[in-house]
């Protein structure tokens, strides 16, 4: 069902994002061609990551799927696509996770969804760098349990 060249690529992919010990994530992107259905595609991603994580022991939080349907023209396939963080190093914190030695951020107050002051200040400088570069974006939120 797959092509043999799979056997070959996989493995490298898994080897890579494992020798980049966490600071590298993938976008698994799925296409699918128009006769195909519906799905198809992100059946597609889902396959190569449980392949990843079952197979390549990479973890699944440095993984995300994406079905990109007839887009792109792409045909049947996935790709992995690299994605690049902006992680903030410095600047204000929110007062109650200090407490907590968290690492500057876009965090928000616990229960909350609006923006504190502190945040409004990062969210400005990055997004005056964005602007700048001509950068798409691609927002990810994150909850503790």
């Amino acid at each position: 069902d797959g092509d043999p060249r799979q056997a070959l690529n996989l493995p490298k992919i898994a080897e890579i994002l494992c020798n980049h010990h966490g600071k590298l994530k993938l976008l698994i992107e799925g296409h699918q061609n128009p006769d195909e259905c519906s799905g198809t595609d992100v059946q597609r991603s889902r396959a190569v990551f449980q392949w990843l994580v079952d197979v390549g022991c990479c973890s699944p939080s440095l993984l995300r799927i994406k079905g990109m349907g007839t887009s792109l023209g792409m045909g049947q396939c996935a790709v992995p696509v690299p994605i690049q963080e902006l992680v903030t190093r410095q600047g204000p914190s929110i007062p109650e996770l200090r407490s907590m030695q968290a690492s500057p951020g876009i965090h928000f107050s616990i229960h909350h969804v609006r923006l504190a002051e502190e945040v409004r200040d990062i969210l400005e400088e990055v997004s005056r760098c964005l602007v700048a570069d001509g950068y798409g974006v691609r927002i990810e939120g994150h909850t503790d349990k």
